[in-house]
């Protein structure tokens, strides 16, 4: 321990802003740096009195045991032989002069502070036989009251039963904490708990993602981590104040290890009742936060926005253009001191040159490639331009003066195209697409057709067309072709109405004839020829049979009517030789 006991030996000299005190030694420790807090005690000396007993303070006799006992009414011991290294002291509740010290003893540990005072004990016949110690702690034992000290500076030694005077010098109580500069701002509690609608706790902040840099919402209770839990909701609710778009940023961190820290961007709040919720955006962050951190929340708000527009600039409105020659160095001082100055044409080029290559020729800006979501505020008025890259036209408009209806596109959802469509005052209003020149506009690789494609590109309606669904008379004939499968030598031959109505067969082999499975109703006609390998013909699947029956010889042939009404067939075989 660092310390130093003084003696006031004369009077205290006024020296304005301080006082000059004349002092001796009486015994020190260790040393003191610039800017080291130190405590200052005093212990004023009464009154001279009637002479006393040699030592002042309260008497005590030296026992040499060092065991954990009673010492024995007015006696006090320690638990070494050796003075420096007494670690704890047992003293007697009553004194050498049979006083009870009980309730004195008991007050030696009453202060907060983790040291409790200083105890000294002086030899009474030799003062400089003396010890020093720091008292940490009062224990309670029947008959005694053991001190834990930590020894600071002595001189010699005691022997069995020396008269001792005791002297007690209390520490003053811990005083109220002062801030840290660590965890200056705001205390909350880290949650790992992600579900930011909820309320986070008492004291307690969390993050919608467990990454720093992933966080789009902040939950802070209404509460502070602050001793007592302090109500904070009226600052929360300052959050979002400024009528900027980004209302400000918020900075945590954690005290005990500050490297770790997030800062974001406050884009709005909610009030959830017990809590705020923040929308943020992620603006820088190092290392994480784990449960239970103790975090500083600092808050930077962002100043309102501004209101108005710039009307005109180097003395003409519209477009931001500097030229050559529109101010010299007089006439920029000049009308840096003037009202409503008008300066003449001269030249500034020097002081203006890369403005027009800065703000384009045209006098707007080259693009907007800072700002990522640009947004209109009104129509966007092409005044007669293209969209493109500079170079080459990608999109270009043409504005009729008296026009009322327009084109509108609108997005959709997965599942669904994205929709053009005309729209407009007129309550029906076509949507007309226009090639260039002979071309067609197209769908895909699709020309759309037009009305002069009818009858050229696309038949023409004619009403004699035979539809599907629709009831007609025949009064003309038609020819087909019959469908040819070819030899059938072995496995089942199955014939289907698809590909034509009419078939036609060589017998090449042994073969199974089945019936037709195509669906719905139908005629058929098979006309089978055998070849010099004409094979027995097995017929399957019919529910009817009639006619002749198949041959093997070269150059039979026959004829297979096939009938399908409402899932019964039936099949009649003609022979024609």
């Amino acid at each position: 321990a660092n310390f130093a006991i003084y003696s006031v030996t004369a009077s205290i000299t006024d020296s304005g802003t301080y006082d000059t005190i004349t002092i001796s030694h009486v015994d020190s420790s260790g040393s003191f740096s610039n800017g080291d807090p130190i405590g200052v005690q005093f212990a004023r000396t009464g009154q001279k009195g009637d002479a006393g007993p040699p030592g002042g303070g309260i008497s005590y006799d030296w026992d040499t045991s060092t065991s954990d006992a009673d010492p024995g009414s007015g006696n006090i011991r320690g638990d070494n032989a050796t003075l420096s290294s007494v670690t704890e002291l047992y003293v007697s509740t009553t004194d050498s002069d049979s006083a009870d010290e009980t309730a004195w003893l008991d007050s030696l540990d009453d202060s907060s502070s983790t040291i409790k005072g200083l105890l000294q004990i002086v030899e009474s016949n030799t003062p400089s036989n003396f010890a020093l110690f720091q008292i940490t702690s009062v224990t309670t034992a029947s008959g005694y009251r053991k001190l834990g000290v930590t020894y600071l500076t002595g001189n010699g030694s005691f022997s069995a039963s020396d008269g001792l005077s005791l002297n007690f010098s209390r520490t003053g109580d811990v005083g109220t904490a002062g801030g840290d500069g660590v965890s200056a701002g705001v205390s909350y509690t880290f949650s790992t708990d992600t579900t930011t609608t909820t309320d986070p706790g008492t004291g307690n902040l969390e993050l919608n993602n467990a990454t720093l840099a992933s966080v789009t919402e902040i939950a802070l209770d209404d509460n502070s981590a602050a001793t007592g839990n302090p109500d904070i909701s009226a600052w929360l609710a300052t959050l979002d104040d400024s009528t900027s778009t980004t209302k400000g940023q918020l900075f945590i961190k954690k005290n005990s290890a500050p490297q770790n820290f997030a800062i974001y961007e406050i884009a709005s709040i909610t009030d959830a009742t017990t809590h705020y919720r923040v929308t943020v955006t992620h603006v820088d962050s190092a290392g994480s936060f784990s449960a239970s951190d103790a975090l500083s929340v600092q808050f930077y708000p962002r100043g309102d926005a501004g209101s108005g527009s710039v009307s005109s600039v180097f003395g003409r409105s519209g477009a931001v253009v500097a030229a050559s020659g529109d101010y010299d160095d007089d006439e920029v001082s000049a009308a840096a001191s003037a009202t409503n100055y008008t300066p003449a044409a001269s030249t500034v080029a020097g002081h203006l040159s890369g403005i027009d290559t800065a703000l384009g020729s045209v006098g707007g800006i080259s693009d907007v490639v800072d700002d990522t979501t640009p947004q209109l505020g009104g129509q966007l008025d092409v005044n007669g331009q293209a969209i493109g890259d500079g170079t080459r036209e990608l999109l270009t408009f043409v504005e009729d003066g008296s026009a009322v209806n327009h084109v509108e596109i609108e997005n959709e959802a997965t599942g669904s195209g994205p929709i053009i469509r005309a729209a407009g005052d007129d309550a029906n209003v076509d949507l007309v697409l226009a090639g260039k020149g002979t071309g067609v506009p197209k769908i895909g690789s699709n020309a759309i057709l037009d009305a002069g494609d009818i009858g050229s590109s696309v038949q023409a309606h004619d009403a004699e067309t035979v539809k599907a669904d629709t009831d007609d008379n025949f009064t003309a004939g038609y020819t087909a072709t019959a469908d040819n499968d070819g030899t059938q030598s072995s496995g089942t031959y199955t014939p289907d109405p698809a590909g034509g109505n009419l078939k036609r067969i060589v017998n090449g082999g042994a073969f199974t004839f089945a019936a037709p499975t195509a669906s719905n109703d139908y005629t058929m006609v098979v006309d089978i020829l055998n070849n010099a390998s004409a094979g027995t013909i097995t017929t399957s699947g019919f529910d009817f049979e009639d006619g002749a029956s198949f041959t093997t010889t070269n150059g039979d042939r026959f004829r297979c009517f096939i009938t399908k009404i409402n899932g019964v067939i039936d099949m009649y075989i003609r022979a024609i030789q």
